[in-house]
């Protein structure tokens, strides 16, 4: 028989149609519906904001077509399909083109939860706004800084902040070289430093503050160029004031997003996409409920702790409420951000909105590309939330191995920790900063605290409690003699529920108490187990009343953090 298939009469069957060609990229007329909240049915009575409509909103693509023509003919089969347009849309709208909208029925249902908008988008329209947005953000500028008044142009008159001769010591392959300032370039704001065995290089101002050891006393024989200033005005010949009081703890005032932050400075580790802001999840496209203002307070944090641990800033920070969520959210303010890192080969930054796919929130994050970018000289590795099938935990080991004589800050967010990770940190002799926050683990209480006692220089740890990490071994370990006796930051929320009390302190209370009071004299932020107001449920030598490790009365209602 043939293998050629007849129709019923005999015949030959007909071809079956080719498929239509693919349009070509960013072109063409795509169908979209949208749903919502109606304000009728199960939302009658809510006061609907536009961020929680915009979250619950849901959106399908119904198709792309070559013509405007074949989309509206599509878009109108859509609305006659819809049992909300029944006995009403075909009058009403007639033969008028998209949008179309369900809450034009003056007789809606009101058992509704939710209402429908069918509408077309020129797609090729669209892509041009989107490029010219992407353009004018990533040419947009930093938003100003508070001038640091200690640092301004010797040309002008001014001191500078660091006077000739101040001393510092910079580490190469693994050894410490002892330098000093020998001038300064008013119109460049670079400081000359000379080393001992006679080779030079150019500082900026936070490079001198990160290497600083001592300044020297003014004791009439600086020659900066500053000093004939300061003479005129009777003021000490050194051109050397002090830096900048270190602030610790919270803040006042209104700190606004810098929403075009990720795109002026591109991901370094390759494998990223750029997008606009707004195209990033379900809620506000800016602000401080957005996504990208999320991922920025991530970033912010990282920084504020490279701040303190290389340039010895303090660790400012500051909160603010936002609808719906009953934990105040937190905001460290760095004194240098992802704005003055972005080309800096020291930071591994993957806390970045490069590497997000806007559409999933997925990490396009792969250990082979993270790799790439780390070398013996990296400072800093910050992660954020990447897939363990791109990125597995033996390249984060790897990664650490590599660069851990100089390896001096350690983030992890909405990762995976394992004991080999928290082993491989323990064998960083460098390290001073660490913030594992919202992790899973494959770890224990036991796997951390060796980094604890292992570790000299550390000055900020931050633990966000979602495993267990921090517990009595922890503890214990800050009590041992000679555990990171210039720790600062301590900023750790590891609580339990349970024998009807909730935000109990994991551990032993006496030991935790024990273990805070003995570093009374040198904890400059100090938070433990913050409650919904960002207060800390322990404070050292506090009243009785500031001494909340057994948590609360359980109530009958439920409370959700504020990242």
């Amino acid at each position: 028989m043939s293998s050629k298939t007849k129709s019923a009469k005999g015949g030959k069957s007909k071809p079956k149609a080719k498929p239509k060609a693919p349009l070509p990229p960013n072109t063409g007329y795509r169908v979209v519906t949208e749903s919502y909240p109606s304000g009728r049915g199960c939302y009658y009575g809510q006061d609907l904001d536009e961020d929680y409509v915009k979250a619950c909103t849901v959106r399908r693509v119904v198709g792309v077509y070559a013509t405007n023509a074949e989309a509206v003919k599509a878009a109108r089969a859509v609305r006659d399909s819809d049992c909300q347009f029944d006995e009403w849309g075909q009058e009403y709208y007639g033969d008028r083109p998209p949008p179309y909208y369900t809450f034009d029925d003056d007789d809606a249902n009101p058992d509704d939860d939710e209402d429908t908008t069918i509408f077309i988008e020129d797609v090729a329209k669209q892509h041009r706004v989107r490029e010219a947005k992407l353009a004018q953000a990533k040419a947009s500028k930093s938003p100003a800084r508070k001038k640091n008044k200690t640092t301004a142009s010797a040309a002008a008159g001014e001191v500078t902040t660091y006077a000739t001769g101040t001393k510092i010591s910079r580490d190469f392959d693994g050894k410490p070289f002892a330098g000093e300032v020998v001038s300064y370039d008013a119109n460049a704001k670079f400081y000359k430093i000379r080393y001992k065995d006679g080779d030079e290089e150019e500082m900026t101002e936070n490079e001198v503050k990160r290497y600083l050891v001592e300044q020297p006393k003014a004791d009439g024989n600086d020659t900066s160029s500053a000093a004939p200033a300061a003479k005129a005005q009777k003021e000490p010949t050194s051109t050397s004031k002090p830096a900048s009081p270190r602030t610790f703890g919270p803040q006042k005032g209104n700190f606004k997003p810098d929403e075009n932050r990720f795109l002026r400075n591109p991901c370094r580790i390759e494998g990223g996409t750029q997008n606009l802001p707004g195209e990033y999840g379900n809620g506000p496209s800016s602000g401080k409920s957005s996504f990208e203002y999320l991922i920025q307070r991530l970033s912010d944090r990282n920084y504020a702790m490279r701040g303190l641990c290389l340039d010895g800033d303090g660790a400012k920070y500051t909160s603010y409420s936002q609808a719906r969520v009953v934990t105040r959210c937190l905001a460290f303010l760095p004194s240098t951000d992802l704005n003055d890192h972005a080309k800096d080969e020291t930071v591994v930054d993957a806390i970045h909105l490069d590497l997000i796919n806007p559409k999933t929130g997925e990490s396009y994050l792969t250990g082979e590309n993270f790799l790439k970018a780390v070398s013996p000289d990296v400072e800093c590795i910050f992660l954020n939330s990447y897939d363990t099938k791109q990125m597995a935990s033996s390249a984060i080991v790897e990664a650490i191995d590599i660069c851990k004589d100089n390896l001096k800050c350690f983030s992890i967010t909405e990762g995976i920790v394992t004991k080999e990770i928290l082993s491989a940190l323990a064998n960083c002799p460098n390290l001073r900063g660490l913030t594992l926050s919202m992790t899973k683990t494959h770890a224990g209480d036991a796997d951390l605290a060796p980094i604890i006692t292992s570790c000299p220089d550390l000055r900020w740890l931050y633990i966000d409690e979602t495993s267990g990490l921090f517990r009595d071994a922890s503890w214990q370990a800050l009590l041992n003699d000679g555990a990171c006796p210039d720790l600062e930051v301590l900023w750790v929320d590891s609580t339990e529920n349970g024998d009807g009390r909730r935000n109990v302190a994991r551990g032993d209370h006496d030991l935790i108490r024990r273990a805070l009071n003995a570093r009374k004299d040198v904890l400059r932020l100090c938070m433990v187990n913050p409650d919904t107001k960002l207060e800390s449920r322990y404070v050292i030598g506090g009243a009785k009343k500031t001494d909340r490790l057994h948590g609360e009365k359980v109530k009958n209602d439920f409370m959700f953090g504020g990242w």
